[in-house]
């Protein structure tokens, strides 16, 4: 798959993530300002400090949510991959690195204040996504088939980079002798994704059986 192609499907597939996020966050202020769909009584931002404030599990809570950041972040490596066969990497990639803090701020940062705002952080999941309930909050009655939908473009953008990262990966590999020779020959693009697809069915379907103790091992 070439960096035009990925850049594209990724451009649209990422589209209904921003777009979903940037709704919300408007959305969310609407209710904390002017109490928008919240009968006219804006929430303020008190949740903010109230219910024990910040911290209030110590840093060990906050330590032990450090896992999931960097599960967030993984799959960032793929900057460095397109930089290989980027138009103009001297300009386009520290353009993009440039503007990573500038992206936290408003998708992470932004998308949590508001969350916090609006919801006690300890009732925050018990009734549903909060994403959901903001836009339910907007008079927005079917806002679960939008996500639902917003989370399938997701999943799509993250098969999308792995089918593109691949391919060069492999046949890096199989250059320096680290991996099958023939995974350094060019092939047909619909090769590459029918084998990506394939040894992703087959690394889901060894992974599946272990997601009934997935429970158990999280919660220790």
């Amino acid at each position: 798959m070439s960096v035009k192609v990925f850049g594209e499907l990724e451009f649209w597939f990422s589209f209904f993530k921003v777009a979903t996020i940037i709704i919300m966050i408007v959305a969310g202020f609407g209710i904390i300002i002017w109490g928008i769909g919240n009968g006219g009584q804006p929430t303020g931002i008190h949740n903010l400090w109230s219910n024990g404030g910040f911290f209030s599990n110590g840093w060990l809570g906050m330590v032990m949510s450090l896992q999931m950041v960097m599960f967030a972040y993984g799959g960032i490596e793929i900057i460095g991959i397109t930089a290989g066969e980027a138009k103009d990497p001297e300009k386009s990639i520290p353009r993009a690195i440039n503007s990573v803090p500038m992206r936290i701020l408003v998708f992470y940062v932004g998308t949590l204040f508001v969350i916090m705002s609006i919801y006690p952080w300890n009732q925050v999941g018990t009734n549903g996504s909060p994403f959901v309930l903001t836009f339910q909050h907007m008079g927005i009655a079917f806002a679960a088939s939008i996500l639902n939908f917003v989370v399938l473009t997701a999943s799509l953008s993250a098969i999308n980079s792995d089918v593109f990262w691949r391919g060069p990966h492999a046949a890096r590999h199989g250059r320096a002798g680290q991996c099958a020779k023939g995974l350094c020959q060019n092939l047909p693009s619909r090769h590459a994704v029918g084998d990506g697809y394939g040894d992703d069915r087959c690394a889901a379907a060894v992974g599946l059986p272990e997601l009934h103790h997935a429970g158990k091992r999280l919660s220790w």
